[in-house]
């Protein structure tokens, strides 16, 4: 009667640190916030049908136009916000310079305003402004509680090893 009860502490404990292990709530994703933006302001023309959202809508098919350019010569993400008004027009780049260059960030720089340059003619070279951020390093591999599982599945083993033994035991005696 006490090894059956061992057996039977043994094998709940064991099933207790598997389900503890196992059975951990999953992590929730963070929900995104989506800000007011021109896309989102301007983006249906039955909304605004001004020759001001004729302009901004303009300006944001150029800047989809330019983001495309950047993404087909491999810059990481990117963010155009184009202003195409006759006194103060501006181009403004945000992107991550291509993973395999060997050309300094000044050199990439002024290849993106030049590109800017041939897709918004109307823009004066001063106007363009280009910002290149370093790509970040890639995060090291998170290892998520393997040592515990590793030690569950141990114990698992080892209790069905012993209770093995022991129906083997009684069947020879």
């Amino acid at each position: 009667m006490c090894r059956v009860t061992r057996i039977c502490s043994w094998t709940l404990m064991t099933a207790l640190v598997v389900l503890s292990v196992g059975c951990e709530a999953p992590a929730r994703p963070v929900q995104e916030r989506r800000r007011a933006d021109k896309r989102s302001l301007f983006a249906d023309a039955s909304l605004v049908p001004t020759r001001e959202g004729e302009r901004i809508r303009r300006e944001l098919a150029l800047a989809g136009e330019l983001t495309t350019a950047l993404e087909l010569l491999e810059f990481g993400p990117v963010h155009v916000d184009l202003e195409l008004r006759a006194e103060h027009g501006s181009a403004v780049v945000v992107a991550q310079p291509p993973a395999h260059t060997d050309a300094s960030v000044e050199q990439l720089e002024a290849e993106v305003a030049e590109l800017a340059g041939a897709i918004v003619p109307e823009l004066a070279p001063n106007q363009i402004h280009v910002w290149l951020r370093p790509r970040p390093e890639p995060p090291a591999p998170k290892r998520d509680r393997s040592w515990a599982l590793t030690l569950a599945c141990l114990g698992l083993g080892l209790s069905l090893g012993v209770t093995l033994e022991r129906v083997r035991m009684r069947r020879l005696a």
